[in-house]
Order: structure tokens, then sequence, then C-alpha cells
């Protein structure tokens, strides 16, 4: 609803314009009437999701610094077409204004960047953060960051006896060849709970979304999913109601990955 009435005030803007145009000149009807047959419905491309130049924030330290990296962060979505959670968001900025990482190491220690993310965007974000490090004479902060307490929890439960991972199983059954529905059957579990196992191993890069989501629906997908970024699957499976959940939950776990 928001996005048409943009549309609908972007084209009452453009078209009062166009007719203001005319009176730089003496007022003459045929001459004006030429005018308004010339005239052409143009098309917009406006709409109310979020975009860099809409997200503000005002308690960023290094307020310098992070207005470099918004800028940064708005040109890479804009030449790239990919959304802002898949570059940068506005906790990753502030995260890398506060605590001054100089290496891909450090960076990596900040919310939402893993080694992919790192390798593709950190020459540019370190070149940047070093550059005012430099102009202003400040140390990197990294080591006042708090430790990732979901990482803790990871670890934890790593150090302890060992379970058997019912998704390895499943991904032990796909390498060998067999069929999603053979999965299940020989695991005694629902089809859906073996997609959701392999998902995991797409948003890990371990199984290409080629292998499991038809190359033609993909974008589709994609789509849906950059334009609802926080909407739940059930509202993803309500716009596309032809795709599977497995396909969409496929999907997601591969725009992940291509976020890390």
């Amino acid at each position: 609803v928001v996005t048409e009435a943009l549309q609908e005030t972007a084209l009452a803007i453009y078209t009062a314009h166009y007719y203001v145009q005319y009176c730089k000149q003496p007022f003459e009807v045929g001459s004006f009437l030429r005018h308004k047959l010339n005239f052409a419905l143009p098309r917009f491309n406006i709409s109310s999701y979020a975009s860099g130049k809409k997200q503000t924030i005002t308690d960023a330290e290094n307020g310098e610094l992070f207005d470099t990296l918004k800028r940064w962060r708005d040109m890479a979505c804009e030449e790239s077409g990919m959304p802002i959670y898949m570059v940068a968001n506005l906790q990753t900025l502030k995260e890398l204004s506060t605590y001054l990482p100089l290496n891909k190491k450090d960076l990596m220690k900040i919310a939402g960047f893993g080694k992919a993310k790192a390798d593709k965007y950190g020459d540019e974000i370190l070149g940047a953060i070093e550059s005012y490090c430099s102009s202003h004479n400040l140390p990197t902060n990294i080591d006042g960051k708090p430790a990732n307490a979901r990482k803790e929890v990871k670890e934890k439960k790593t150090s302890g006896p060992t379970k058997p991972d019912t998704k390895t199983a499943s991904f032990s059954l796909y390498k060998e060849g067999k069929s999603l529905p053979d999965i299940a059957k020989e695991r005694n579990l629902t089809l859906t709970t073996i997609e959701g196992h392999l998902a995991h191993f797409i948003e890990t890069g371990q199984i290409p979304v080629d292998e499991m989501v038809d190359a033609g629906m993909q974008q589709k997908i994609r789509t849906v999913i950059n334009e609802n970024t926080d909407a739940p699957l059930q509202r993803l499976k309500d716009l596309l109601p032809e795709i599977s959940y497995g396909e969409i939950r496929m999907m997601m776990a591969a725009e992940k990955f291509a976020a890390q």
C-alpha cells in the first residue's frame, strides 16, 4: 500500500512539473495542446522496502567513520542489487566503527561477518578503517568487543560427549546418491524433516542449491525472500503457493550462505 502511494505521489509530481515547464513560454492554445499530447507516463521504480539511504543512527562511535562505511555500503548495495542485510546492516556498521578491526581475523569477530564476506569486502572496509585510525591516531578497539555468547554456548556443547548428528546422517545418505523420499523412508522421518536437514548443508556450502532447487524457480523465490526479509516461512509460502516449503527453506539457506 505504501509503495503504491509513493508511486502515485511521484507520478503527480512528475505530471505537475511537466505542465509547469510549458509556463516558461507565453501561453498559446495550439502549442499548449501539442505540449499536452507529448506527455508520456514515466516508469517509476519506487519501493517502501528499506534501503541504505533510509536508515539512520545517532549513537554510533566515530561518527565520521560510520558515515563513510554507510556510504560504502549503500553504493555496494546499489551496484550489486543486493539487500542491506547481505552486505552490512546498521548493527554491523556500528560495530565496525566502534571496535575498529584492522585485519580480516578481527573483522570476522564483527556481527554479520564470516570468512566469505570478509574475503569479499574486507579490503575495502579495512582500508577505510585504517585510513580513519591513521588520521585520528586511534588504535584498534577489538579487545573491547564482548565475546559472542552463541559461540561460547556452541563450544561448551561440543566439549561434552558427542551425540549422533541426525542432520549428518541424512547428509551421508544423500552423498550416497539416495533420493530425499528414500532417505525419509529409510530414516523413518518426514520428507519435510529431511529437507530441513539438507538445507543446513546448503547454508554451510556443502550442497549447491542448484542440486536441490530448479534453476528456473530460484530467482522467483530469491526475489520474494529479499522483498520480505523479516517474513516467517508461512508468509513466504503464502506468497509462493506453487513452491514447496522445502524449496523455500533451501533458498533461504542459500541466501544465508551467500551473505557469509
